[in-house]
């Protein structure tokens, strides 16, 4: 069942991403900084974009730029979590042997207090449908106090996702319309005013 939802939402992204224009990017970019605005977090995890995910690099170059300390995703090896090492423009990155580019070795490694997490799709329940390979799911199991947060577009909410045991709901899903905050987001990060 998942695997066919993968393969709707993949077809579904491809043929969606060139009628996204700058405008739908530029107020998801907002929707993502006024959500940063009321957490107290320094540590943000990313990702390098692959195929048609959404390219959030300005996002996390405009990060950067307000001070936050940014990571991005090191697969270690197979069924195992991924490491954050930190990250700045002009990093050399490599490419891993599932195409996706990632910081070397050798680097500090980061403990983030949000990650941006890629995905297919998500419902209005937290979950969401990656590519199968379990690596944020582990994550998360190893980072329980990290947000989890998706920077995604309005076409890629479903009704329902599939979910098994092991499956972790993120925080937040910010699109280009709203900020939906899942009911399993913790206060930890959340601003006292």
């Amino acid at each position: 069942m998942k695997n066919k939802l993968r393969l709707k939402l993949k077809r579904l992204r491809k043929d969606n991403n060139p009628s996204v224009d700058y405008s739908h990017f530029g107020a998801l970019n907002n929707n993502f900084f006024k959500l940063l605005e009321t957490l107290k977090v320094s540590n943000i995890a990313g990702f390098y974009p692959i195929q048609d995910e959404i390219n959030i690099l300005p996002i996390l170059l405009q990060a950067i730029s307000y001070g936050y300390k940014l990571s991005l995703p090191r697969v270690v090896k197979k069924n195992s979590s991924l490491l954050f090492i930190s990250w700045s423009p002009g990093d050399k990155l490599e490419k891993n042997k599932f195409g996706i580019y990632e910081p070397k070795i050798g680097k500090e490694m980061i403990v983030p207090d949000l990650v941006i997490t890629p995905l297919l799709g998500f419902d209005r329940e937290g979950y969401r449908l990656g590519y199968g390979g379990g690596y944020y799911d582990r994550t998360f199991g190893q980072l329980p106090d990290a947000l989890r947060v998706a920077l995604c577009y309005s076409f890629q909410e479903v009704e329902q996702i599939p979910s098994e045991e092991h499956d972790q709901r993120l925080d937040y899903i910010i699109t280009e319309k709203e900020i939906i905050k899942s009911e399993i987001q913790s206060n930890r990060y959340i601003k006292r005013s």
